[in-house]
């Protein structure tokens, strides 16, 4: 059904074909800047959290080396799935090839500054061809963003919408930015996206297996990063708006528990499974990370003491630029002034300013935060000021 949709698209428009494309040269151009050095610090980390785990099987192939391997890094979620995809080709060749020393020699590497004798020691091919391909899925989440931002535009609105959301979403910094660094935020943010299109399309039609699918998408962001968790309150509102749509039996709609409970089970064995530290080395870890380095997110000192206002005004411009973030502003108010008029796509709208207004709130009470952590507000802006736009 997906790729059908996607077909009929860009059969449809005309312009969609272009912009899909400019989307693939702006996220894909210079993908390989630094290689074989990591882009970031947070890049660096989640691969070297999978080489350890290889290098500790190779040389013990036991169940044990496996969980002590994940146990020795951070407990993060899906992310160690797709950097060990990412590495998985270089261990094939190495074993292939009788160089399975290379990872063997680093499963229990010297951490001393920043675990320099690690990537010092290790032949450089390995680095290039696991970034080469990390950075490679992130731009291909990427352009799924832009489609995917598009296509929410256009089932609230019309295909101008989706298409003037998606070249906003496509002419910001912060996401060009983000797009050339491997890491769980683009594809975080897809997954959101993916969800929340499955949300509305939930609200029109009442689709339960639809429902679902939005439950296990929202997990599988959440599993990714865990700040994607206010995707859980929109799929509450989604319930609840398809109820009062459901003008003939809003109560029986209202009040269906089994459809609300099958989506929560789904998505916290999305959760679950996603987190490999969870069902390999056991809760505490899995647990620690949730209720303890996430939730104190709001306590962390990371950055000068400054009004949360200025955090705020210092990552949209940083992340949009002036003019495009004083138009997201402006935008965002019409959206708001006009949804009470709206007779198309209101509850389109309703959903992206439910989750927009949760991710905002939850920044509101951190001491600090950076671009990567407003990414997801970014297409939903984006939506929201393609709509102002379109009603001029």
């Amino acid at each position: 059904r997906a790729r059908s949709q996607v077909r009929a698209d860009l059969r449809a428009d005309p312009y969609l074909p272009y912009i899909i494309v400019a989307a693939t040269l702006l996220a894909g151009f210079w993908f390989w800047h630094r290689i074989p050095n990591t882009a970031t610090r947070d890049e660096w980390k989640r691969l070297r959290d999978v080489v350890i785990p290889y290098g500790r099987v190779l040389g013990d192939p036991t169940l044990e080396s496996l969980q002590s391997g994940v146990a020795d890094g951070r407990a993060l979620g899906a992310t160690k799935y797709l950097f060990g995809l990412a590495l998985l080709p270089a261990v094939v060749v190495a074993v292939v090839t009788g160089q399975a020393d290379i990872f063997t020699a680093i499963a229990s590497p010297n951490r001393e500054f920043g675990h320099y004798a690690m990537w010092a020691t290790t032949p450089e091919w390995v680095w290039t061809s696991s970034l080469v391909l990390i950075r490679l899925c992130n731009v291909g989440f990427a352009v799924g963003c832009v489609y995917l931002t598009y296509r929410l535009g256009t089932a609230i609105a019309d295909r101008a919408t989706g298409r003037v959301a998606a070249v906003v979403l496509l002419l910001s910094f912060g996401f060009l930015t983000i797009a050339h660094e491997g890491g769980e935020d683009m594809p975080a943010l897809f997954l959101v996206l993916l969800s929340l299109n499955l949300l509305y399309s939930y609200v029109r039609t009442g689709e339960t297996s639809t429902y679902l699918a939005a439950s296990i998408a929202g997990g599988a962001a959440i599993a990714f990063k865990l700040s994607a968790g206010p995707i859980v309150f929109v799929i509450g509102g989604a319930h609840l708006l398809r109820a009062h749509r459901a003008e003939a039996d809003t109560i029986g709609v209202l009040l269906a528990p089994k459809r609300v409970l099958a989506g929560a089970a789904l998505g916290a064995v999305t959760i679950g499974l996603g987190f490999p530290t969870l069902w390999l080395v056991g809760p505490e870890p899995f647990f620690g990370r949730v209720f303890g380095t996430s939730l104190s997110r709001s306590a962390g000192t990371f950055g000068p003491d400054a009004p949360v206002l200025w955090w705020f005004l210092r990552g949209y411009f940083s992340a949009l630029g002036l003019p495009l973030f004083a138009a997201a502003v402006v935008g965002v108010v019409g959206s708001v002034v006009r949804l009470r008029h709206r007779r198309q796509g209101i509850y389109g709208t309703a959903l992206v300013m439910l989750l927009l207004a949760i991710y905002l709130w939850i920044f509101s009470g951190w001491h600090d935060f950076r671009v990567h952590h407003l990414l997801p507000t970014i297409p939903l802006l984006a939506i929201l000021l393609a709509q102002s736009v379109q009603d001029l």
